[in-house]
C-alpha cells in the first residue's frame, strides 16, 4: 500500500446535523421529597442511589456505573 498526502480537508466538506437541545423538567421540592419518602417507606435497598440522584444530580448511567465499580 501507497502513502499519499492529501492536500484538502475532506471531513471540512460533511455537513453534521446540530444536535436538538430538550428542555430537561426539574422536580419541584415536594416531588423530590415525595421520591425519598416512598424509597424510604418501601425499605428501598436502593436507596442510597436515590439519595445521589438527588444529592449529587448524578444520571442514572453514573449512579449504574458507580454500583457496578463497588461490585468489583
Amino acid at each position: 500500500m501507497e502513502e499519499e498526502e492529501i492536500g484538502k480537508d475532506v471531513a471540512s466538506l460533511v455537513k453534521v446535523p446540530k444536535p436538538r437541545r430538550r428542555r430537561i423538567k426539574l422536580w419541584s421540592v415536594v416531588e423530590a421529597s415525595q421520591f425519598l419518602a416512598d424509597g424510604a417507606a418501601r425499605g428501598d435497598h436502593l436507596f442510597a442511589a436515590r439519595m445521589l440522584v438527588l444529592g449529587l444530580g448524578l444520571r442514572r448511567g453514573e449512579v449504574l456505573g458507580l454500583a457496578r465499580a463497588v461490585r468489583s
